[in-house]
């Protein structure tokens, strides 16, 4: 339905906007974050969060679930179904809240202890994650009343999520200036994050009023496909918690938290070109949903086909771009304490390139229910990883963390996962390694020459050359993705949106213009 098409677009437009948003504030934010704290605090602030990350575990895949089954009743517009899966969920996430309350109180009393926290900033700590913790829980409980992804409505979710990121972020900038530290940050955080929770909630009220909680909609049935569903969604999230969070815990039992701080950096750059592709496959969940209860597979391998070919490109260009532009940038960004992370960077990025694109392959599983496959190949990720990096972080620190992350992810997205995805979809996976292929090395032959060239003609030591080669390298690659890698239906599609955007801006000028003269 081009309904659901054009409201899917305009999700990932809008998280895209976003993300641009937030990544501009983590730009500015972080360099005078650490100014701020130091390398120690700054360390425990990471961490703290990729413990509450953990935390999420107790979500069970409810979230997946909900998206799920409230996107395929509202298909069909079954309210009654629609209504007897969320007041079930509300049940649900009221115990998961329950839960996160007193794993934050052990987490507290009781396990903080084990990492290499200075023993001046434990009791801080301490409060700072009593804090975080217990507006995590209060975070689930609402998360029913807030699940606008399964209406499609990312883009309200992402407004109001981003004005929150901002406030925030303001607020933590005043509390430090006037001499607070992690404590009056936790609390700026939870304000803010409390206050989005609550207006999202008075949208989805407004917009879907036929969308209502009841005890009497509470439903066994409802309450067992939720957690049945769930259950490999949830063992899905466990091990993306473990693959993607693990690193900061090892670093900081085995290290210290200038360790985890150096780590994060280099992290951080990846978790938002990994975030920038995640736009593309949550909001897919539901569209995948939304043609899988109208029977319309073939739509669904043709929005896959279509990923790949395009991710694959996109991917290898932020490859390219960041194995030449990634060192001087976070020289630029954080200064020359956090050299040491321009070889974690990079060897995140070659494993991310290869994984990035596969995001959207995890999305049509979820979309179709066919999720289990998706937990074993996870599964065995997040096991190597663990494994890998317990073993190499002691020999080589947290070079070897990064390399127990890139190696399990470059054998299992190269050779395992395609191999399963395509027999699932009964589809032959030498379309995927030729789509693929074909897609690399247009970037490789596109972008590695400029890039080159660039780095070597107008040396990245200053920001202005810096955003001269990246500018001069894009342009390159979106020439060749529009001549080269989109396919002429999409090429149409977005000149002709351009057009009409040229030409309502013509139009406007020329009625400010005739306004004027009158």
């Amino acid at each position: 339905m081009a309904t659901v098409i054009g409201q899917f677009f305009k999700n990932i437009l809008t998280s895209w906007t976003g993300m641009v948003i937030g990544v501009a504030i983590t730009f500015f934010f972080t360099p005078y974050l650490i100014s701020m704290l130091g390398k120690d605090q700054y360390g425990i602030w990471t961490l703290a969060f990729s413990i509450i990350a953990y935390m999420g575990l107790a979500d069970m895949g409810m979230k997946q679930a909900i998206v799920r089954y409230i996107s395929k009743f509202y298909a069909v517009k079954d309210w009654v179904q629609l209504n007897q899966v969320f007041s079930s969920s509300v049940r649900i996430y009221a115990v998961i809240a329950v839960i996160l309350a007193i794993a934050t109180l052990i987490i507290v009393f009781g396990l903080l202890d084990l990492f290499k926290i200075p023993a001046e900033y434990m009791r801080i700590t301490r409060i700072a994650f009593l804090v975080l913790g217990f507006n995590h829980a209060i975070g689930y409980a609402l998360l029913p009343f807030t699940a606008l992804g399964a209406y499609h409505r990312f883009d309200i979710t992402t407004c109001f999520n981003v004005g929150a990121r901002i406030a925030q972020t303001l607020a933590i900038v005043v509390m430090l200036e006037l001499g607070y530290g992690l404590v009056a940050m936790a609390v700026m955080v939870a304000a803010m994050t409390l206050l989005s929770k609550l207006s999202i909630n008075y949208i989805r009220m407004k917009k879907y009023p036929e969308n209502r909680f009841s005890f009497a909609a509470i439903n066994r049935e409802k309450t067992r496909m939720l957690l049945g569903y769930g259950w490999f969604s949830f063992l899905i999230v466990a091990t993306w918690i473990v693959i993607f969070q693990t690193d900061n815990i090892v670093i900081g039992a085995f290290l210290s938290m200038k360790a985890v701080a150096v780590y994060s950096i280099a992290a951080a750059i990846v978790t938002q070109l990994r975030s920038s592709i995640n736009i593309i496959s949550v909001p897919l969940v539901p569209a995948i949903s939304h043609f899988e209860a109208e029977k319309d597979f073939a739509r669904i391998m043709t929005i896959y086909r279509k990923s790949t070919r395009y991710l694959y490109f996109i991917s290898t260009y932020l490859c390219i771009s960041i194995l030449f532009y990634g060192g001087p940038f976070i020289q630029l960004w954080v200064g020359p304490d956090f050299i040491p992370a321009i070889l974690i960077l990079h060897i995140l990025i070659i494993a991310g390139a290869v994984y990035f694109p596969q995001m959207t392959a995890n999305s049509v599983l979820l979309g179709i229910s066919k999720h289990k496959v998706a937990f074993y190949i996870l599964a065995a990720e997040a096991i190597a990883n663990i494994g890998l990096s317990l073993m190499l972080v002691r020999p080589y620190g947290t070079v070897g963390v990064a390399l127990g992350t890139a190696i399990p992810q470059l054998a299992i997205y190269l050779f395992v996962y395609p191999y399963v995805f395509y027999r699932v979809m009964a589809s032959d996976v030498k379309v995927f390694y030729l789509t693929a292929a074909r897609s690399i090395v247009y970037a490789i032959l596109l972008v590695l020459p400029p890039a080159f060239v660039m780095a070597e003609l107008v040396t990245p030591d200053s920001w202005g050359r810096l955003i001269t080669d990246c500018l001069v390298v894009t342009a390159v690659m979106l020439t060749g993705l529009g001549f080269f890698i989109l396919e002429p239906i999409d090429r149409d599609r977005l000149l002709g949106k351009v057009r009409r955007a040229l030409t309502r801006k013509q139009s406007s000028v020329s009625e400010r213009t005739r306004e004027e003269l009158r």
